[in-house]
């Protein structure tokens, strides 16, 4: 009977390693041994892309911006908004432009950007929210340019004795 060398353990650790006889990866890599879960690259990738979809989601989210002024609030004097450009005003802590598009013509919006949630300000004709670099309409709250799917809010007004107030 003939009676075989015990195995070394350079010859034990790379046959359980699948070495070079089993077709494996040999002693000069490693192997992993197999994980329950995804690795560590899986779950950073997926936990960034989660991040970016979110981030995409709330930057794409178009809300719906409310102003609540009873009719007859004075929100300027005629003479405080000049012709072909508008003004910020707060009232009652809401955010209101008023413009003069042409001499005599005053419009009003409610002053949040429905896409950024960030106030719009005027910019001659036009109003600008910075956050996007989009425009709006001065004459009519819609969106010239920019994200934005839906204008601003738009405020009845009226003329009454050389003021801009809300009308019903």
């Amino acid at each position: 009977m003939t009676r075989q060398a015990p195995a070394t353990t350079a010859d034990v650790s790379t046959a359980s390693a699948g070495g070079p006889a089993a077709g494996g990866a040999g002693p000069d890599r490693a192997v992993r041994p197999d994980t329950a879960g995804p690795s560590r690259r899986a779950v950073l990738a997926g936990t960034g892309g989660l991040a970016a979809l979110l981030a995409l989601a709330a930057c794409g989210s178009n809300r719906s911006v409310e102003v609540n002024l009873p009719a007859g609030t004075k929100l300027a004097a005629t003479d405080e908004v000049p012709v072909g450009d508008g003004i910020l005003v707060s009232i009652d802590d809401q955010k209101i432009v008023v413009a003069q598009p042409e001499e005599g013509t005053f419009t009003a919006f409610g002053a949040v950007c429905p896409h950024a949630g960030t106030l719009v300000q005027p910019d001659e004709d036009k109003f600008l929210c910075a956050s996007h670099s989009a425009h709006f309409s001065a004459t009519t709250g819609a969106v010239l340019d920019g994200p934005p799917k839906q204008g601003l809010t738009k405020v009845p007004v009226a003329v009454e004795g050389g003021s801009v107030v809300v009308r019903a």
